[in-house]
């Protein structure tokens, strides 16, 4: 099957609905923590950012679905060889995706 490949606009498109949806689910996160008292939200307010980007690609990329952004944006993302990457691919992907948030939380200078 000839996959034709995406566009810049397409892949925009895709990030800014998945930025969206993961804001989204921060908000919800959010409430859900300050239930538990102003003191555990502190805590833990600045790894909410992390926490449910990784939750995210986790629960898609991971399980091979598309992110509600590829759905959106009509993406599906191949290899080389036209076929779905690795999990190990899209493990170290989502490893070095959420590591620059932590690198950003802990402040190190590269």
């Amino acid at each position: 099957m000839k996959f034709n490949s995406a566009d810049v606009t397409n892949i925009i498109q895709a990030s800014q609905r998945d930025e969206a949806f993961v804001e989204e689910l921060q908000e919800y996160l959010t409430s859900l923590v300050k239930c538990f008292g102003q003191n555990n939200y502190n805590q833990i307010r600045k790894l909410l950012p992390c926490l449910t980007t990784a939750w995210y690609y986790l629960m898609t990329s991971l399980s091979n679905l598309q992110t509600l952004g590829e759905e959106y944006a009509g993406l599906i993302r191949l290899g080389s060889n036209n076929k779905i990457p690795a999990k190990y691919l899209q493990l170290l992907w989502l490893v070095l995706y959420v590591g620059v948030y932590l690198i950003e939380l802990l402040g190190l200078d590269m």
